[in-house]
């Protein structure tokens, strides 16, 4: 007898079904992915989608990828029909109600998530165009309104930015993937704000432009301009209204193409009239056109009374009276007041004229130049412009006295040279 080898077969393990571990994704809830609602959620929605969907092994039923088995194997049949109904929970869970019936009319997966992505995929691109045009070609047209501009500008640069953030390289159209970086630097923000801007800040333009600022500092020198021309309009407002009453309670009947006499004058003051008659009217004129003096004079020149000298000392008192109640220089191109005391050495040196106080320049004009003072010492010159004020000399009249491009030196100390 053979002997004959016995085999002991172990038992065969069953196969694993694929659909077991497909059932369990019915029990997950998606409550932590941002729901669609819309062209604004559908970028973070989707880049969720993709990551959360891809672990479980849904994102290529969910993309139309991955295709029914063509096989017999009924587990993988069962297995593909669960995963698919995974997706279209994961669907229903996380679009908003609106939205319902995009996916109640496609019914399919892969279908569903095709309409959603020509709907707001579409739309992103769409929304980057509209953003990137509101942006570049926003402009402000009246520098009264510049503290509005700046805060419709920080808006459209903030969209613009969070558009260009969530760009993805991989994209059709990846242009907000390759400004991502660049939206956010300062010399693209400043250049872009100054561009909106209108002629008439030029000037701030050339000095934002000159000094290594900050996006932040450029902001926060705009802010103060807008703050001074708004306070410089209210005070303009009320210097109107204060003429405006002074010249209609003293306004005469006059024909259509005559003005009243002293119409311009409805603020001036005369010292003599108020000096020595103070019941009368010292209003609407100033000593240097007050008949009552001129006739005074007459009448002392006639009688002997009174040496010319001594109508020139009385000139000299109305002017000095009137010097000293003068109001200080104003920055403004509409407005001429004088500056009431401000010390000017003559310095034969000096190749121009020059100040450190910024109020006695009228439409001042900036620039960054050396100048060279009488001890070779080099200061820097911000600006330039013209200066006015009224200059009395001992027995004589005051006189206006204008100067021609006299450079704003900010170091230079508290007086200011004559060349």
């Amino acid at each position: 007898m053979s002997d004959v080898e016995k085999t002991t077969s172990s038992p065969t393990p069953a196969p694993t079904s694929r659909s077991t571990h497909s059932n369990h994704l019915f029990n997950i809830k998606y409550d932590r992915v941002p729901k669609l609602k819309g062209t604004e959620t559908y970028r973070a929605w989707r880049d969720t989608a993709e990551l959360l969907l891809d672990a479980l092994g849904l994102w290529d039923i969910l993309t139309g990828k991955e295709q029914p088995p063509t096989g017999e194997n009924e587990d993988d049949q069962q297995n593909y029909v669960d995963r698919k109904r995974n997706c279209v929970l994961f669907l229903f869970q996380t679009t908003d109600a609106a939205l319902l019936p995009i996916l109640t009319a496609n019914k399919e997966p892969s279908k569903i998530w095709t309409a959603l992505e020509k709907k707001f995929g579409m739309k992103t691109i769409e929304t980057f165009l509209a953003q990137f045009r509101d942006l570049f070609r926003l402009r402000l047209e009246d520098r009264n309104n510049l503290s509005d501009h700046l805060t419709s500008f920080e808006t459209h640069l903030t969209r613009f930015q969070h558009r260009c953030a969530v760009g993805k390289e991989t994209d059709e159209m990846n242009l907000p993937y390759l400004m991502k970086n660049l939206v956010t630097a300062d010399s693209f923000k400043i250049a872009t704000l100054l561009s909106t801007l209108p002629p008439d800040l030029d000037d701030q333009v050339d000095i934002i432009t000159l000094r290594n600022l900050t996006y932040e500092q450029v902001t926060a020198k705009l802010s103060g301009v807008a703050a001074r021309d708004k306070l410089k309009e209210e005070e303009n407002g009320e210097d109107k209204a204060y003429s405006s009453t002074s010249f209609n309670k003293g306004k005469k009947k006059t024909s259509n193409n005559v003005k009243p006499k002293n119409e311009g004058n409805s603020k001036a003051e005369c010292t003599y009239c108020k000096r020595h008659f103070p019941k009368s009217k010292w209003t609407g004129h100033t000593w240097s056109q007050c008949r009552k003096l001129k006739a005074a004079e007459k009448k002392k020149d006639q009688e002997g009374g009174e040496s010319a000298d001594g109508s020139r000392s009385e000139r000299a008192a109305m002017a000095d009276e009137q010097v000293q109640g003068a109001r200080p220089a104003v920055s403004s191109s509409s407005s001429t007041f004088y500056p009431a005391k401000s010390t000017w050495l003559f310095d034969t040196g000096a190749s121009s004229h020059m100040t450190s106080n910024a109020d006695l320049i009228l439409n001042l004009k900036p620039t960054q130049v050396l100048v060279r003072i009488a001890d070779d010492k080099n200061l820097v010159c911000e600006g330039f412009g013209k200066v006015e004020f009224m200059a009395v000399l001992p027995g004589e009249p005051p006189r206006k006295v204008v100067l021609e491009r006299v450079l704003y030196v900010p170091s230079l100390g508290r007086v200011s040279l004559l060349s």
